[in-house]
């Protein structure tokens, strides 16, 4: 299956065209799939996931800040083995952006910072989303 998914900006240099890959993320604790998609092109992954919060609020404090938190894990399909940057980012509900890493090799998602200082509370997705290279 062929599909066409929105990686970055607005424009042509956003988009992807490729084959959508199987495979399940796993949510972190707190937090529930909702959604999740990877789109191969070549030997380039853009993926999006997203998660809702399950179990207590996710504190922010005044400054924006909190201690980072895995958001989920994904599968071995979606998985680079290269080290470098390899970051995550999305958008809120509320309109606050999200930002967080990828971990090489294990494929862990987190969450390291939102914008603003409202907590996220149960019920409310994150969405985290990159694009990298495959090896």
């Amino acid at each position: 299956m062929v599909a066409v998914i929105n990686a970055g900006p607005p424009g042509p240099s956003g988009i992807i065209a490729g084959v959508i890959l199987g495979g399940t993320p796993i949510a972190g604790a707190n937090w529930t799939l909702a959604a999740s998609l990877a789109v191969k092109s070549g030997n380039v992954l853009a993926w999006r996931l997203r998660c809702t919060r399950a179990v207590s609020d996710l504190v922010i404090d005044t400054k924006g800040s909190f201690a980072s938190v895995t958001l989920g894990t994904l599968p071995v399909e979606w998985r680079s083995t290269l080290t470098g940057a390899q970051v995550a980012n999305g958008a809120h509900p509320s309109g606050r952006s999200g930002s967080g890493d990828v971990t090489p090799n294990t494929g862990v998602v987190r969450l390291c910072g939102v914008g603003g200082s409202v907590a996220i509370a149960i019920g409310e997705n994150i969405t985290l989303g990159g694009v990298y290279i495959l090896a």
